[in-house]
C-alpha cells in the first residue's frame, strides 16, 4: 500500500544515496534511442517517390503534391530501411506513399459504399498481384499498385511475391471490417482494434519489404 511504497522512498534516502526520482532520471536517460541515420541515397529517394506519385497520377494537382510530401514517406523508407540498397528503399517508399494515399481515396470507403462494394472494389487490386492485365476501366491505383508488383516480382520472385500479395489482402480486410464501426460510431474492444489496425495501417506488406534485403530468401 502507500505506507509501503513511502518506505521504499525513504529507503532510497540518505547521506550519498540518490533519490528514486534520481534513480529514475538516470534509468530512462540511459534508455534513449541515439539518432537514427537515414538511408545516405534519402534526396534521390525522394525525387523519385515524388515522380511516382506524379506519374501516376495519385496526385492531380502541384498542392495536392506539396501536401502529399509533407507526409515524408521517403523519409520513413530511408530510416526504416536504411542498411538497404537504395531500390528497395525507393520500393518501401513509393508502397508507403500508395498505402497513404490509397487510404485516403478508398480505404474508409465512400457515402454509398458497404462491406460487399468494398470487397469488389479491392477484389480488382488483389488480380492486379495475381497478374491480371490493366483494365480499360482501371484507376490511377491500379497502375500504380501494377508497378510496385513488377518491381517486387524483380527484386524477390515469385515466393515473395505470394506472400507480399497476401499481406496486402490483409490490409483491403481490414479497411473492409472497419467500416461497420466507421458507419455506426460504434467503438471496437481493445483486442478488436489491435486485430483490426495490424491489418488495416498496411504494416505487414511494408514488413515484407524487409525480407527482400535478406541475404537468404525466407
Amino acid at each position: 500500500g502507500g505506507d509501503t511504497i513511502c518506505c521504499k522512498v525513504s529507503a532510497l534516502k540518505g547521506d550519498g544515496v540518490p533519490t528514486l526520482i534520481e534513480n529514475l532520471s538516470r534509468a530512462t536517460s540511459a534508455m534513449r534511442a541515439t539518432r537514427a541515420t537515414p538511408h545516405p541515397a534519402l534526396r534521390s529517394v525522394e525525387a523519385a517517390n515524388a515522380d511516382f506519385v506524379r506519374r501516376f497520377a495519385l496526385v492531380e494537382s502541384d498542392s495536392e503534391l506539396k501536401t502529399y510530401l509533407e507526409i515524408r514517406c521517403a523519409s520513413c523508407a530511408a530510416h526504416a530501411y536504411s542498411g538497404m540498397p537504395a531500390n528497395i528503399v525507393s520500393l518501401a517508399a513509393d508502397l508507403i506513399g500508395w498505402l497513404f494515399l490509397f487510404d485516403d481515396r478508398f480505404g474508409e470507403g465512400g457515402r454509398d459504399d458497404d462491406m460487399r462494394s468494398m470487397m469488389q472494389r479491392f477484389a480488382s487490386y488483389e488480380a492486379i498481384m495475381a497478374g491480371q492485365s490493366l483494365t480499360r476501366d482501371a484507376t490511377p491505383f491500379h497502375h500504380a499498385l501494377a508497378d510496385l508488383t513488377h518491381r517486387g516480382r524483380h527484386l524477390g520472385g515469385e515466393h515473395w511475391l505470394r506472400r507480399w500479395s497476401a499481406s496486402m489482402a490483409r490490409y483491403f480486410d481490414g479497411c473492409t471490417l472497419e467500416l461497420p464501426y466507421r458507419r455506426s460510431d460504434a467503438i471496437p474492444s481493445l483486442a478488436q482494434y489491435r486485430e483490426l489496425r495490424t491489418w488495416s495501417v498496411g504494416t505487414m506488406a511494408c514488413f515484407c519489404i524487409s525480407e527482400l534485403g535478406l541475404s537468404r530468401p525466407l
